[in-house]
């Protein structure tokens, strides 16, 4: 029987990359202060970040109840409750910001707001008497919590029981550590005082570092980081360690004994085998015994082995004989000059040993049709992540066709690059092949790249589905906007057509400028219905095109005999898109203007039309990118109306620039009805309205046009004439 070691078919495992938590500290040991923090923050950031509605399921896992996995234990009161009772009632769940959101205010803010670590289930009273306090001994002076007992607070500080204390501390010292400010996150800062939100600060930093001190990790606390681990790929090191906490901000001096550059070598022992622990160890005095142990729990010493040397590289061996699949191995380094201890642990979630013939590849999976040959089956798969979403993640086996697989409803994940083995039932939703109900996942670190497959929009087929593609040379129509929160879709064309690509309620993409010019686009092709989409992982996926081409027109609409409105291609230059002299009519008509209008389109206000087919030419006009169009020509027809159009000189708008309040003297206007119009520069009607003259005046005021700032042209029709004039509002 072959069994499924960590290198599976069609997958290299290159072992230098091995990032699992037996050297997850490496560089670490001898460290302390600034430095270590630095250290800390290189190791735990760029983890898998999630929206703050996806960390709901994170934290439902993390924080489940050990009797009960249907429940979670509610931080601050420490009950157990069915884990699908959030809600805003009083003694509903809510998902409690340890970090208070106010302190920086990243409220939807990623990765801040989602960081699952510094979330808790709360009872939803609770978590609005906390608030936003600083944490702080109060129990002399405070108010204690009915449904909290041993919790306190004031109108500043919140003092929580002794079996929440340690936790607060360690996710406090986390955020510190992870968030400074870099790639756009912020940078919060502990500080031993209260009150100093909105400010990126969190305290009291001397009452947090003797809360950590007296009250250490729990089991339910380093199993929680384990759990989160496997989301999000980071831990918090103040669980793992909660000594640095004192070595950073108490400026506590490195210990005598240091142990570090850990590795296990093989990488991914099963059951029955064994593994062997390197470790360098340095010391001011003499060593007089180094041993490992190790076991199911932490500081287990079930079973202990003598490190043999090699100068100040220890070697030691476990054997994983009768411990258990797809649970943790927990060890540790025991060594002692006689007068001073030091130990350093790591863990290891041992794989499940599967027999070669239990994997089905995606391709089989996938099949050749619309949908899969193996819907509604349970199957064994493995693939390299390519893209990591908020409620799915995709692998792929090669850059083959029918080589792309959705997985969806995972809490455990990896980076991508990483190579996943994965257990579920396929599904077809919505004509996407997936797969779901997962019951069992497994990160094997690779670092492995999958080359996205470039594509043209027409090339887009069934046979990408799930796979990393590019389409090169694209352009959106709604270029330049901001994306909005909420479900939408944005249209794309790469000149062999057009389809969207979708960003997803709190997606990496909100908040960010959909990309405007010619862009590459990368992402996973997924299916919705009838309709196949990319799915952007992040705004890195956009890159800049190789654009070559000059713009050219699509499009002109006549407005009136004085404004033609000329759609362009792809999005123009500010400056030469409104130069006059870059348009030229035949036929004797002159253009007097040129506006720009939502990047693609430009206003032509225009003098001497006529009935007839006429052409436009473009020269000098680029796009964003520096193409200029060179005799770009358009033809367009225009039918004559019966009223004659009179000149701007006949009237007199003031004040101009003004605040859109103005008043009009016009010499054409008599006793009689006559109509007031007023055009944004794209040749919209805004202001419409009609008006009686009488006793010969010929003044208009117009104070409730409310016009925002910006270029108009006032349109006014009487005397079986038209007069034309522009106004500026400032």
């Amino acid at each position: 029987m072959k069994k499924l070691y960590p290198i599976v078919a069609l997958l290299i495992f290159p072992l230098t990359l091995f990032a699992q938590p037996a050297g997850y500290y490496n560089g670490t040991d001898g460290k302390n202060g600034s430095e270590l923090k630095s250290i800390l923050n290189d190791i735990i950031s760029g983890h898998i970040d999630f929206s703050y509605s996806q960390a709901k399921y994170i934290i439902n896992y993390s924080d489940a109840d050990p009797l009960n996995e249907s429940n979670v234990i509610l931080f601050y009161t420490q009950r157990s409750q069915d884990a699908d009772t959030y809600g805003t009632g009083e003694n509903d769940i809510n998902r409690e910001h340890v970090w208070a959101k106010s302190h920086g205010n990243f409220s939807g803010i990623r990765p801040m707001d989602g960081d699952a670590f510094n979330l808790r289930p709360t009872d939803a009273s609770v978590n609005i008497l906390r608030s936003n306090l600083d944490f702080d001994d109060c129990s002399a002076t405070g108010t204690e919590v009915t449904e909290a007992p041993g919790t306190y607070y004031t109108s500043n500080q919140w003092e929580p029981s002794d079996a929440v204390k340690g936790q607060v501390a360690r996710i406090i010292f986390y955020m510190a550590t992870r968030y400074e400010g870099e790639n756009d996150e912020l940078d919060l800062e502990t500080v031993d005082a209260l009150n100093t939100f909105p400010a990126p600060e969190h305290g009291k930093l001397s009452t947090l570092l003797q809360w950590n001190r007296d009250f250490p990790p729990s089991d339910f606390e380093r199993r929680r980081n384990e759990r989160i681990w496997e989301s999000q790929q980071n831990r918090n090191p103040f669980v793992d360690h909660p000594e640095f906490a004192d070595l950073i901000w108490n400026s506590d001096p490195v210990p005598d004994i240091s142990i570090g550059e850990m590795s296990m070598d093989p990488a991914y022992p099963l059951i029955g085998e064994t593994a062997e622990i390197n470790v360098r160890i340095t010391s001011t005095l003499a060593l007089t015994g180094v041993s490992l142990f190790w076991g199911d729990s932490h500081n287990s010493e079930a079973h202990e082995s003598a490190m043999s040397s090699s100068g100040d590289v220890y070697t030691g061996i476990i054997d994983l004989t009768g411990l258990t699949e797809d649970e943790y191995l927990y060890f540790k380094v025991f060594a002692t000059d006689g007068t001073n201890n030091q130990v350093v642990h790591g863990s290891y979630r041992v794989p499940k040993t599967i027999d070669q013939g239990e994997l089905t590849t995606i391709s089989e999976i996938q099949g050749t049709g619309s949908s899969s040959p193996l819907n509604s089956q349970n199957v064994i798969t493995s693939g390299i992540m390519v893209a990591n979403l908020d409620n799915t993640f995709y692998i792929q086996s090669s850059e083959n066709p029918y080589s792309g697989m959705c997985v969806f409803g995972s809490n455990q994940r990896g980076k991508v690059g990483d190579s996943i083995v994965v257990a579920g039932t396929v599904s077809e939703y919505q004509n996407l092949t997936e797969l779901g109900g997962i019951s069992y996942t497994y990160n094997f670190v690779s670092g492995t790249t999958i080359e996205p497959t470039e594509l043209t929009v027409s090339q887009v087929s069934e046979q990408y589905e799930g796979m990393l593609i590019t389409i090169r040379n694209a352009q959106f129509t709604e270029g330049g906007i901001i994306i909005p929160d909420g479900n939408n879709s944005y249209t794309f064309s790469d000149g062999t057509g057009s389809m969207p690509i979708f960003s997803r309620y709190e997606s990496r993409l909100v908040g960010h400028e959909l990309p405007a010019g010619v862009v590459n686009i990368t992402g996973v092709l997924s299916q919705y219905g009838s309709e196949y989409q990319i799915l952007v992982r992040d705004m890195n996926d956009f890159t800049t095109g190789d654009d070559s081409e000059a713009p050219y027109i699509t499009a002109i609409e006549i407005i009136d005999s004085v404004w033609l409105m000329v759609d362009f291609n792809e999005r123009l230059d500010a400056t030469t898109s409104q130069v006059t002299g870059n348009y030229s009519i035949n036929n004797g008509i002159t253009v007097l203007g040129a506006y720009l209008y939502e990047n693609t389109h430009v206003s032509l206000n225009i003098t001497g039309m006529h009935s007839g087919t006429h052409t436009l030419t473009v020269n000098g006009v680029e796009d964003e990118v520096g193409n200029a169009a060179t005799n770009e020509t358009f033809d367009f027809t225009y039918t004559s109306t019966p009223i004659p159009e009179v000149r701007e000189s006949l009237i007199a708008i003031f004040p101009n620039p003004g605040d859109g309040r103005f008043s009009i003297r016009a010499e054409l206007l008599t006793d009689g009805p006559l109509n007031l119009q007023i055009y944004d520069i794209a040749g919209k009607v805004v202001f419409d309205k009609a008006y009686e003259t009488a006793n010969g005046t010929n003044l208009i005021k117009v104070t409730d046009a409310n016009l925002r700032a910006g270029i108009y042209f006032i349109r006014i029709v009487a005397d079986n004439k038209v007069c034309m004039q522009k106004l500026v509002v400032e």
